[in-house]
């Protein structure tokens, strides 16, 4: 009767394993590839994209001008030349570091 009792345990061990597997990964789940992405989705993207770029593209006389968003800066050579333009104008060099003063033993002070 005692292997009886531990058969039956096992077996309803093995009932909530395969119940959590099943919950876990339904039978009806194939694969877990997304689908093809439509024209729409990837035009979305792109938008998505560009609106954390602090310029923007359009056109002018049928070539790309790029346009700055923090100022009245536009050019027509390209994204190459705004990002050299951004970094100068928009976006300044670090502080330096603040000078620390460290005194030695008799009490002259040093740079570090």
């Amino acid at each position: 009767m005692a292997k009886k009792g531990k058969k039956a345990e096992l077996e309803m061990q093995e009932e909530i394993v395969e119940e959590v597997v099943d919950a876990v990964q339904p039978e009806d789940a194939v694969d877990n590839e997304d689908p093809p992405a439509s024209e729409e989705d990837e035009g979305s993207r792109a938008n998505d994209e560009t609106e954390d770029l602090p310029f923007e593209v359009g056109k002018w006389g049928g070539h790309p001008q790029w346009r700055c968003k923090l100022c009245a800066f536009d050019t027509l050579k390209g994204e190459a030349v705004m990002w050299d333009h951004l970094r100068e104008q928009h976006m300044p060099p670090p502080e330096p570091a603040p000078t620390v003063l460290i005194a030695d033993k008799s009490g002259k002070e040093k740079r570090s």
